[in-house]
């Protein structure tokens, strides 16, 4: 996703027998182009994850907005509803 002054990578997933071998690191070298260097970047990355995950309409818009605000310390109500709901393609899981 990218902003004016802003990009995020997303949906970035490493398989497990893949991890500590630097492919990680060469798929973002690959996705962050000269022009996204230019911005601020932000990855969310964990080494191991135990999620519980809900389909997005489980949950109201407003709740995930008020949590992204939270997480993000800005408010990014367009770029969520962009994401997790306008899209033709998206879909949502929290």
């Amino acid at each position: 996703m990218e902003f004016d002054n802003y990009a995020f990578v997303s949906l970035y997933y490493v398989r497990p027998e893949y991890r500590k071998k630097g492919v990680g690191e060469e798929l973002f070298k690959r996705v962050v182009n000269d022009n996204l260097r230019r911005k601020n970047i932000g990855l969310n990355a964990v080494d191991d994850i135990q999620l519980t995950i809900k389909d997005g309409k489980e949950v109201s818009l407003q709740r995930i907005i008020d949590y992204d605000a939270k997480v993000a310390k800005c408010q990014r109500e367009d770029f969520i509803r962009h994401w997790a709901v306008d899209r033709i393609d998206a879909v949502c899981k929290v």
